[in-house]
């Protein structure tokens, strides 16, 4: 089942109406979903922020599984009831599957020929830029860290002025992606919800930058984004991964790295 009308932040009433009206329809017609508990039915969910609110507001979707692309969870899922009652995803119950990408960004994409992708593994491969970022640094300063969980706000305090560091807010678009691909690696921080940015950094040969932040360093925003398929997939082995408190060591981590 597909949810319509969803906002980037919060879904619509209108969904929470159409998402229950076709439970109680399939709960009324067919045996199955009485018979498990909705544990064997699955949901999709256009939103991100919007399917953990949904849980939450009809409990009746409590054991259904739930594919999105927002993978923010907390442990144990009994208890991971956060802001206003939004219930968050589930770890190996739940799915987590990418967005769809951007056409353009694909037909860039140097893994399409076996030129490009020689170029992205040669040993000798030298770089323009030790990081990568393109994007909103925060949309008021009212909202403190609730935008991208603080990560953005706080690499561009500590870094703006790094010249290994290729940080802008704004920038052409056909311009920043060719930066990009010649960066070692991509910062990829989400926003108010799912980010594209591992994605466009895997697919133009850059090493995506994930920034986690453990619930001991920041009980409002701390926890875990599971990335997609994580389950099966190992990020470790394509991808970087730093805590929040970390942030001002950057510059010696990613060198660090080989």
């Amino acid at each position: 089942m597909r949810t319509h009308r969803y906002g980037i932040y919060m879904p619509s009433s209108h969904a929470a109406r159409l998402v229950s009206a076709a439970l109680e329809y399939v709960r009324g017609v067919w045996p199955f979903w009485n018979a498990s508990g909705g544990r064997d039915h699955i949901f999709t969910f256009t939103g991100d922020n919007g399917a953990v609110w949904m849980r939450a507001r009809l409990p009746l979707l409590t054991e259904a599984v739930f594919i999105t692309h927002w993978g923010d969870r907390c442990l144990p899922p009994n208890d991971c009831v956060r802001l206003a009652g939004w219930r968050a995803h589930w770890h190996k119950h739940d799915i987590v599957v990418p967005p769809l990408w951007r056409p353009r960004l694909l037909s860039a994409s140097p893994w399409l020929s076996h030129e490009g992708t020689r170029a992205v593994l040669r040993a000798e491969k030298t770089f323009a830029y030790l990081l990568y970022f393109v994007g909103k640094v925060h949309r008021s300063a009212r909202e403190g860290d609730s935008y991208s969980y603080g990560v953005r706000q706080r690499l561009f305090a500590l870094h703006a002025n790094r010249s290994d560091f290729y940080l802008r807010a704004r920038a052409n678009a056909v311009e920043a992606e060719a930066t990009a691909a010649e960066a070692k690696f991509c910062l990829a921080p989400h926003g108010t919800g799912f980010g594209m940015r591992q994605y466009d950094a895997i697919a133009l040969g850059c090493v995506p930058l994930i920034i986690r932040i453990p619930r001991a360093e920041d009980v409002q925003f701390g926890g875990f984004i599971e990335q997609p398929f994580e389950e099966v997939l190992d990020w470790r082995e394509f991808a970087l991964f730093v805590n929040r408190s970390e942030l001002p060591s950057l510059p010696s981590i990613l060198a660090s790295v080989s």
